[in-house]
């Protein structure tokens, strides 16, 4: 019982030290933000202009196809196939790692603001949103500011294609 008492008093002054904290919504801060906005934007347009690409590939064997005569014809016409079909696969990689990596320095990014915001209002610790299974109205909720100081510090990503 001794132990217990000993064991429950570390815990409660544990608790009173660090008593400052908030909450954020990290999705939303995500996907509500101009940084991420701008990455979503840069992939359409690399997805749009990688599709016009292959899409002319695609004409061209379509064409070779409709006007083969010989085997050699035939050869070429599956050459060009297997090319694409490397090329599509490149390049969905190619978008998918430049869409990993920017999110990831979004995420740098924010957990920067976090910091800044934490410093300038003594906050302890901050929760996700998602790992909440309950919070008072009254607690701290720091998503909109957050938001807010990325917009101003960060406003693009930009995409780097490999």
């Amino acid at each position: 019982m001794k132990y217990l008492f000993v064991i429950l008093s570390c815990i409660t002054i544990e608790i009173s030290v660090c008593s400052r904290f908030a909450i954020l919504d990290m999705r939303k801060v995500i996907s509500e933000s101009k940084a991420a906005k701008s990455i979503d934007d840069q992939i359409k347009k690399i997805n749009e202009n990688s599709r016009n690409d292959l899409k002319d590939l695609e004409s061209q064997i379509k064409s070779l196809d409709s006007a083969k005569k010989t085997d050699d014809d035939s050869r070429k016409i599956e050459d060009m196939q297997i090319m694409l079909y490397d090329m599509v696969r490149s390049k969905k990689y190619q978008i998918s790692e430049a869409h990993k990596k920017a999110i990831d320095v979004l995420e740098g990014e924010i957990k920067k603001i976090i910091a800044e915001i934490c410093r300038s209002k003594k906050i302890n610790m901050v929760i996700n949103k998602d790992e909440m299974l309950y919070y008072d109205e009254g607690c701290s909720d720091i998503t909109k500011e957050a938001i807010n100081k990325l917009d101003e510090d960060k406003p693009h990503i930009p995409i780097k294609m490999e």
